[in-house]
């Protein structure tokens, strides 16, 4: 698609839903770039019932020449084709050269946002897509800091390993900008993924380079409410049904790639099964939440269930001799973090029948008492003889060499020297 003077040269996609409190900062955001070329902006309101279609309306009528309002009459993305129903409407909306994404929760904070991400992409041809840093905002405490994922200073591609396996977290949406004419031919498996925007990245590396630039440019809010990442807080069959739909994704992925970047896909994938594994309650098998999540209407990328039994069979196995040793060894066991991992450690020595004596964390807050029913201790302060005490790592065998790093300095830091990763 070549840019014609007078065209819209980037459509700006921005999805709403009960975002009545947010959704003005995106939009303001949204309009105030500044740019030589042509840019529009498609916002879809998802049928909200908080006050959000009332803004959007508002904007549509303030600002028709940029703006297209579209308010839903009912719950799209909630539908099993919602993403489905999204394309279509990506059809038909998205007239630019370019996409650019901004969830309603989010906002840009940089005027010039646009302008840098097309010059760059314009006068790069091989690259497919370009992100940049973002301001995380913490809703639950108002706090913000420099996300910068892919540890940067300055611009750089990323490699597929990162883009993969994420060792520091998803980069927000908030700073995509891809092609649309690519976008609008991902395959049907991508829009099946529970994680939208982790789809988009891979796709686009599977279509040429990943661009990424430090500088920060928007605010991604976390733990926004009624945001997944909540919501999956809050459901363990929620979670567990997204990390079986995810490595069905990334199955279809591998295929769709011819296996290019199979190395990492498979870690990604044994990251899921832990996941699958120990994300839920201990006495439901796997095989009920598929079931659940099927007759939801959830459909499996890749259009497979088949692994389910033998994650299941893996869940009862008996734990590793090493584990099984280490524990049997120490008096007291504590489990180093309140992760994602951390409560996978706790979960499986649950289904084992093996109890612990609590969590630690390197930096404790003021506010962290306790976590699962256990408590929370400063790593350099746990309340037993050291000697006495075995430290299980809740850390994902696959992280980078950074997470790694700092777990490894907190434990030294803190002298402890007897302590076990239970998924190395």
């Amino acid at each position: 698609m070549e840019y014609q003077e007078g065209k819209v040269m980037v459509s700006v996609w921005c999805r709403t839903y009960n975002h009545v409190n947010y959704i003005r900062d995106a939009l303001e955001g949204i309009l105030s770039q500044k740019t030589d070329f042509i840019y529009n902006v498609v916002v879809f309101d998802d049928a909200s019932t908080d006050g959000t279609s009332d803004i959007v309306r508002e904007y549509g009528e303030r600002y028709p020449q940029i703006v297209d309002a579209i308010i839903a009459e009912e719950n799209i993305y909630r539908r099993p084709d919602g993403n489905e129903i999204g394309l279509e409407l990506w059809r038909k909306h998205l007239t630019g050269k370019y996409v650019a994404f901004c969830e309603g929760d989010d906002f840009w904070i940089d005027p010039n946002k646009l302008q840098i991400q097309v010059d760059y992409m314009e006068s790069h041809p091989e690259c497919s897509m370009y992100m940049h840093n973002a301001l995380w905002l913490n809703c639950y405490n108002g706090k913000l800091q420099a996300g910068n994922i892919f540890q940067s200073d300055g611009e750089r591609d990323v490699t597929a390993e990162e883009l993969i396996m994420q060792y520091n977290g998803y980069p927000s949406t908030a700073s995509f900008l891809t092609r649309v004419e690519e976008q609008l031919r991902k395959p049907l498996f991508c829009f099946l993924s529970p994680a939208g925007d982790y789809a988009t990245i891979l796709y686009s590396l599977s279509q040429g380079k990943v661009h990424y630039n430090s500088r920060i440019m928007s605010v991604y809010r976390v733990f926004a409410s009624g945001s997944c990442a909540v919501r999956m807080q809050q459901s363990g069959g929620l979670r567990i049904n997204f990390y079986l739909r995810l490595r069905s994704f990334l199955a279809a992925y591998d295929k769709y790639t011819d296996n290019k970047y199979h190395k990492w896909i498979a870690k990604r994938i044994a990251c899921c099964d832990l996941a699958v594994m120990y994300g839920g309650e201990p006495d439901v098998l796997i095989a009920e939440y598929v079931k659940k999540s099927i007759e939801q209407g959830n459909i499996f990328p890749d259009g497979s269930t088949a692994d389910i039994e033998e994650l299941e069979k893996q869940r009862k196995k008996e734990l590793p001799e090493e584990l099984k040793t280490f524990i049997d060894g120490h008096k007291h066991i504590i489990i180093m973090g309140t992760g994602e991992f951390g409560v996978y450690t706790a979960r499986m020595l649950a289904s084992h029948q093996v109890e612990f004596d609590g969590f630690a964390v390197s930096a404790k807050k003021e506010e962290e008492s306790s976590f699962m029913g256990k408590n929370i201790y400063q790593l350099s302060e746990m309340p037993y003889d050291k000697a006495d005490t075995g430290v299980l790592v809740g850390i994902c065998p696959f992280s980078g060499k950074w997470s790694w790093g700092s777990v490894l300095h907190s434990l030294e830091t803190a002298g402890i020297t007897n302590w076990y990763c239970p998924f190395s």
